[in-house]
């Protein structure tokens, strides 16, 4: 090493360790949180092991008999989708949830929309948030080409779903090995938040389907693949205008460029894939925003117009982080809602000391990252009618309640193996820190916004690549195994469409 270069690599080894302090910390605290919830939550308590201890027997039956089972990760790949599918199909056709809320909106507005009559500048919620006209717009494009109703598009949360948790599959096994990567993404289909939302006229699914998409193609450890890291750009953007939230990415992206760089990757391995991918999905963003503007569809493009709203409300100390009945009322009945919402954030930050923001913190991961998974958006007033005229509002109640506390368990293993993933990346500057980068960022911002709990979600993305990691450094540690490296042959063994046979 040169002496030049002897100091950066400093600044990049110390910077990589704050950082996987810094996660592991994150972990440490959504562990406590999430154990303190089910021991308060169970009685008597002892009986919260009854919800930690099946669900880690289960990853380790799961790795044990995955060796054994002649599976190429091609035949594994579809068996996890129809598996996915026959699950999720049914949950869609048990549980049947009309739309209320901002949902009920969207669907009014899009329905009106393909009938040819676009509310969206004349509405107030479409004019304040308008990067909500995307989804609108896609929705109005199949009810008015194909008739399509509320079963269509519960059918494509089954499908983005189910596609989604073969790209977890896939994803990980671009950093680990084929039964680690299994594992993992056997975690991701038994895990109840996504089983909780298919029956909700949700645009998530199809975001986290884009954003799981553009991570495999960003991990893609071909070092020719140019155009994969510009379609992840894309991919990106397309994820964003369903639902705004791949910032966190693009900042992990140039994160992870930015460490490489220190950390002595060159400008070919670090700046070039950063730049490629901030390219489509800028341009992709800016374009479409333009669209939606000169067409006519929302006067406002798909900019938010009221930034300082999930910050008001994530900020409120009464509600934990959560909606406010009463912040809405002293925004949106004033004259200048803008200058409304900025007067009263100015009062509230105003309000806070360091210790009542600490404790808002915590309360708000008690709430966001601890707590269980929310149920209720599908099981709602008139869904639990409908269960009860066929007499299966008892039992669907029972066993969701159930699922939440299981549920306890495999989210606890999948953070501790995370942390375990995370520790793997010391020392190195590769792509894969975007893994850690972006859950980071995730959390980091949802300590300041609204939270919602169903948003915890979209952390498994890249919390389960790096359990699969820490699967594979268990299994080096103890002897069993030797895991693949980053960009070796095993993670190349993937070739477009993401699946391939191994060599």
């Amino acid at each position: 090493m040169s002496e030049l270069h002897r100091p950066q690599r400093a600044i990049a080894a110390g910077c990589s360790s704050l950082l996987i302090f810094l996660f592991l910390s994150m972990l440490g605290l959504i562990l406590l949180a999430a154990g303190i919830h089910l021991l308060r939550s169970t009685v008597p308590r002892a009986f919260a092991a009854l919800y930690l201890v099946p669900p880690w027997a289960f990853l380790v039956l799961c790795a044990a008999g995955l060796g054994k089972l002649p599976l190429s990760p091609r035949r594994f790949a579809f068996a996890l989708g129809l598996a996915s599918l026959l699950a999720k199909g049914t949950v869609a056709l048990l549980v049947q949830t009309p739309p209320e809320s901002d949902f009920y909106l969207l669907y009014y507005a899009a329905r009106e929309l393909a009938r040819g009559n676009n509310i969206l500048n004349e509405t107030q919620y479409f004019q304040f948030w308008a990067y909500q006209s995307g989804f609108v717009a896609w929705m109005a494009f199949f009810i008015r080409l194909f008739h399509a109703g509320l079963p269509f598009f519960l059918a494509e949360n089954v499908a983005a779903s189910s596609a989604t948790t073969v790209l977890i599959y896939v994803l990980c096994k671009r950093v680990a090995t084929h039964r680690s990567a299994a594992v993992a993404a056997l975690v991701y289909l038994c895990y109840p938040a996504s089983f909780f939302l298919i029956p909700v006229l949700t645009n998530q699914f199809l975001s986290e389907l884009c954003l799981a998409g553009a991570l495999c193609l960003y991990l893609d450890p071909r070092q020719r693949a140019r155009g994969c890291l510009l379609a992840a750009g894309v991919l990106l953007a397309v994820g964003n205008i369903f639902r705004p939230m791949s910032m966190v990415v693009v900042l992990a992206v140039v994160g992870a460029a930015v460490l490489g760089l220190l950390g002595g990757r060159g400008l070919r391995e670090s700046a070039l894939p950063c730049l490629l991918l901030c390219t489509g999905y800028f341009a992709v963003t800016q374009g479409a925003s333009l669209w939606v503007r000169l067409s006519g569809l929302n006067a406002n493009g798909l900019t938010n117009q009221l930034p300082l709203w999930k910050l008001l409300l994530g900020l409120n100390q009464a509600t934990s982080g959560r909606y406010s009945g009463a912040d809405a009322a002293l925004v949106f009945q004033s004259s200048h809602p803008a200058a409304a919402a900025e007067a009263l954030l100015r009062e509230r930050l105003a309000a806070y000391d360091l210790s009542g923001l600490l404790r808002l913190f915590w309360a708000k991961i008690s709430l966001m990252w601890g707590s269980f998974e929310d149920s209720s958006w599908a099981l709602t007033g008139q869904a639990l009618d409908a269960l009860g005229a066929r007499a299966l509002d008892g039992p669907v109640l029972y066993w969701a309640d159930k699922w939440r506390r299981f549920g306890v368990g495999l989210y606890t293993a999948a953070l501790a193996l995370a942390g375990a993933g995370g520790w793997r990346l010391r020392g190195s500057f590769d792509r894969r820190w975007v893994l850690l980068l972006a859950a980071g960022l995730y959390f980091a911002a949802h300590l300041l916004i609204e939270i919602q709990v169903r948003y915890r979600a979209a952390l498994l993305l890249f919390l389960l690549p790096l359990a699969a990691s820490g699967m594979d450094l268990i299994a080096e540690k103890t002897g069993r195994r030797s895991a693949p490296q980053y960009a070796g042959r095993t993670a190349a063994r993937f070739r477009l469409p993401f699946i391939g046979r191994t060599r």
